[in-house]
């Protein structure tokens, strides 16, 4: 089977948060091209992919001539991911919502600031059986600290939602822990035949992603070039490497 060709772009750049993701992909031995927040991304980097990742990466990036390249890639049959962050969707340097590629995303971008910080947690819980959950463990669920706000479309899939911890504390007393009623879609994909969308409206690296880095009990260190490398959670490098092989067609 060919290498798994991967376009990633955002994330600050490599040594800051990126590496969290491209560590990932090292381990799933994927040909990444990765492309830094602040650089433009050009239209030779779309040739040939399997997955396209944007995480943290502004609409202001791609010019319309490469957003609509991007647009017939992804209808084409290339895999779409959207994560989360201050450059995602409608949040404040996102502006994702004025973008066609929005109307490909499986959740609806509201227009307006969307980022919502989630202080004291917001825990991650499975909704229904899929094929991206199959390899990790719900006995220790993670929680995220942020996300941003979507409202998921209709005939789309919802994998994932986040539901907000609230806590009632008092000095000398043991704390109360509960989970809100409502929830946010944190995981949510497109249905077949469509293209292979998702959109994760959390972050996939500190701080909004909360303990969904170091998900799991093995812990694992993955090496990356000129001797850096970061530690995580087993189930975190699983979750990950299962979603993007699902965007790929492949298991």
């Amino acid at each position: 089977m060919k290498a798994l060709r991967v376009l990633y772009a955002g994330d600050g750049r490599a040594g800051q948060a990126a590496d969290y993701l491209l560590a990932v992909l090292r381990r799933m031995r994927a040909r990444a091209r990765y492309v830094p927040s602040k650089q433009r991304l050009p239209s030779s980097a779309l040739r040939g992919v399997d997955v396209l990742i944007f995480s943290d990466y502004g609409r202001d990036r791609l010019s319309r001539s490469v957003e609509a390249q991007a647009l017939a890639r992804i209808r084409g049959g290339t895999g779409f991911l959207m994560v989360g962050g201050w450059g995602s969707f409608s949040a404040k340097y996102g502006n994702w919502h004025r973008s066609p590629l929005a109307e490909l995303l499986p959740v609806e971008c509201l227009g307006k600031d969307d980022r919502t910080n989630l202080p004291t947690g917001a825990l991650v819980a499975p909704l229904k059986d899929h094929a991206v959950l199959d390899s990790v463990s719900w006995k220790l669920p993670p929680v995220v600290c942020g996300l941003n706000r979507t409202r998921l479309k209709a005939g789309s899939e919802l994998i994932l939602a986040a539901y907000p911890i609230a806590a009632r504390v008092r000095p000398g007393a043991r704390p109360v822990l509960s989970t809100a009623k409502t929830s946010y879609p944190l995981l949510a994909l497109t249905r077949s035949p469509a293209p292979r969308v998702a959109a994760f409206t959390a972050d996939i690296a500190p701080h909004w992603c909360g303990g969904l880095v170091d998900w799991g009990t093995k812990r694992l260190i993955l090496p990356l070039p000129q001797g850096r490398r970061i530690e995580v959670g087993e189930d975190y490098a699983r979750f990950l490497a299962s979603l993007i092989g699902w965007l790929a067609q492949r298991r």
